[in-house]
């Protein structure tokens, strides 16, 4: 899956250890059940917009780009659901601020990402 210029571009680096990378499924109302999730991507020119909540993201705080999961057609159910690459730059993309003790509560998962809203890519 994703093209050679994605390849490259992050799974290489992925692999070799100098990027650092988060997977975004669990939602704070439908947990890990990917089919009842709230994240949408809606296409916009040559761009998506991701809108969304995401929580408990191992390694959130400190990945270079993070694997978001949303709705790209809710007609398709859960075959409705893309998988998209978000870099921690990416315009609008923003991550919670850590809380107290969340180390050593849950190692380093991160208690939210939000602000989706107006992520490209």
């Amino acid at each position: 899956m994703g093209t050679e210029e994605q390849k490259q571009k992050y799974l290489i680096p992925l692999a070799s250890g100098k990027l650092l990378g988060a997977f975004a499924l669990s939602e704070p109302e439908a947990g890990s059940d990917a089919s009842n999730q709230r994240t949408t991507a809606d296409k916009s020119g040559d761009f998506y917009l991701i809108n969304g909540t995401k929580n408990f993201i191992t390694n959130g705080a400190n990945a270079d780009l993070v694997l978001v999961m949303a709705t790209t057609d809710k007609a398709k159910g859960v075959h409705g659901i893309s998988t998209f690459i978000v870099e921690k730059g990416f315009p609008g993309f923003s991550i919670a601020k850590r809380r107290k003790n969340w180390d050593q509560e849950l190692g380093h998962r991160l208690p939210v990402v939000s602000g989706l809203q107006g992520a490209r890519g």
